[in-house]
């Protein structure tokens, strides 16, 4: 039926008006459906791997193996990796030292970690003598204590 059907004689049985007077709409529709499924798919997937690197990070974070693991991956083209078995650092710091070694050249980096390593070296040492001298300040304590008594 036409629209001037339609409208004249009210008794006949009325079709879905966007279906008669629309008729493109439902291959239009069926390229919505198809479109937005696709793009659902893409985001679901986009998901997925955000999931995946949240679950990186948040390992890298938590572990420190696996933060000395990830530097040491990313400090093997320049031959260095066995440089990060000798720094005890945080995991924070190793992270700090891999997007360190991605963006400076090896030369840098090698400076760098030996820069570390003595520098934890010279901390330690520095404890060292600290403990050193306070146990040398208690047995001159103690020893002027006994020269005191006897």
């Amino acid at each position: 039926p036409t629209q001037e059907q339609l409208t004249s004689n009210p008794g006949l049985e009325k079709p879905n008006p966007m279906c008669s007077l629309f008729p493109c709409v439902f291959s239009c529709n069926l390229f919505n459906q198809y479109f937005f499924l696709i793009l659902w798919c893409w985001w679901v997937f986009l998901l997925f791997i955000s999931i995946l690197g949240f679950i990186y990070r948040a390992a890298q974070m938590a572990i420190p193996a696996a933060s000395k693991a990830v530097l040491q991956f990313h400090l093997v083209p320049y031959g260095l990796e066995h440089k990060v078995s000798r720094l005890s650092l945080r995991p924070a710091e190793f992270f700090l030292l891999g997007r360190l070694a991605m963006n400076v050249k090896g030369s840098v980096m090698e400076e760098v970690l030996d820069e570390l390593i003595n520098v934890r070296r010279k901390g330690r040492d520095f404890e060292l003598e600290a403990v050193v001298s306070k146990e040398s300040e208690e047995n001159t304590k103690n020893s002027s204590l006994t020269k005191l008594n006897v």
